[in-house]
């Protein structure tokens, strides 16, 4: 077996020899690899711990966690097209979607991030407001996602919401977005041309 050869940001070859031959195989993957200035070396979705949090640099779509949630600017993502995200959670809230009512139930507050695992890093103990939970951060190869984990009951008819119509969110603030680019498509062309 000849080692893995990284050809591309979500494709490598190896060659394998068999009883039949030599044969290359092309495994695909999003986020398969990074450039590292210089060539397209593997991925290492791993956190490690840097000056006040927590960051991901080997991976396209790099990641810095700040060492306390309650911050503006708490969470950052450059994305492989060279974009930077900057974003904090701010709230839970409640929204029925029958009637459209909406309350914030609790927000952030000063919490510092732990390492769970190679991959994760959590912020325990996220929320005041009397709601338990924590607010976890998970980076593969080729995602990176925001899960609020909750470690106590949250019940909606405690708020004064019915069960079956309401939805918890989590509320997220992006700072200095870039403007989001505009696609104009028709949803129906009228085909007769005295019509239009």
């Amino acid at each position: 077996d000849a080692p893995e050869q990284p050809i591309g940001p979500n494709h490598r070859t190896t060659f394998r020899a068999t009883k039949t031959g030599s044969h290359l195989i092309e495994e695909i993957g999003t986020g398969m690899n990074y450039w590292d200035g210089n060539q397209w070396s593997p991925s290492v979705p791993v956190f490690e711990a840097v000056k006040d949090g927590f960051a991901v640099r080997q991976v396209q779509h790099q990641v810095r966690l700040a060492g306390n949630l309650l911050v503006e600017g708490a969470v950052s993502v450059r994305t492989p097209e060279g974009i930077m995200l900057n974003s904090s959670p701010l709230a839970l809230a409640l929204y029925d979607a029958a009637s459209g009512e909406f309350q914030v139930i609790a927000t952030v507050t000063n919490c510092a991030p732990t390492q769970v695992s190679s991959n994760e890093v959590m912020y325990l103990d996220a929320f005041s407001g009397g709601v338990c939970a924590n607010v976890a951060y998970t980076i593969t190869a080729g995602t990176f996602s925001q899960d609020v984990i909750f470690t106590g009951p949250v019940d909606p008819a405690d708020y004064g919401f019915p069960r079956d119509t309401t939805r918890i969110q989590i509320i997220t603030e992006f700072y200095g977005a870039p403007e989001p680019d505009e696609l104009r498509r028709p949803l129906f062309v009228e085909g007769n041309e005295k019509i239009r």
